[in-house]
């Protein structure tokens, strides 16, 4: 009975540690955002880069970039719902690099990321703040 009583503990115990209320968003929660488009890896080289190339995570206070692949100068744009550019950067985008986009000061609502090279190649995802 004293071995069924400890079992039954250390289950709950187990289950309140590794188990979230659905519907809450903690500081630390991490999102992916989505990419879809091509670019490819410059004029001489025949392959492209998929989409794995970059990911996007958003993050309460910022939005990350990583760099997985060696892409060179990339135009980096978000705009809101409404259409109105909110950041707009070029970055040297170099494997295993990363870019920080700070977010805390945006309202909430949709967005939508883009990325993409002078050759016409582009990454596009969107995402939402709800704070």
């Amino acid at each position: 009975m004293k071995r069924f009583f400890i079992c039954l503990l250390c289950l709950a115990i187990t289950a309140s540690v590794f188990t979230k209320p659905l519907g809450l968003l903690k500081v630390t929660d991490v999102e992916q955002v989505k990419l879809s488009g091509q670019l490819p890896k410059g004029p001489k080289l025949k392959s492209a880069v998929s989409f794995l190339s970059i990911q996007a995570y958003l993050n309460t206070n910022y939005l990350k970039l990583e760099f997985l692949a060696s892409l060179g100068n990339l135009t980096i744009t978000v705009t809101n719902g409404q259409g109105a550019q909110v950041y707009r950067n070029t970055a040297n985008a170099t494997a295993g690099g990363s870019l920080n986009i700070a977010t805390q000061t945006w309202a909430n609502g949709l967005y939508t990321l883009t990325i993409s090279d002078n050759n016409g190649g582009y990454l596009e995802g969107m995402f939402e703040i709800n704070r």
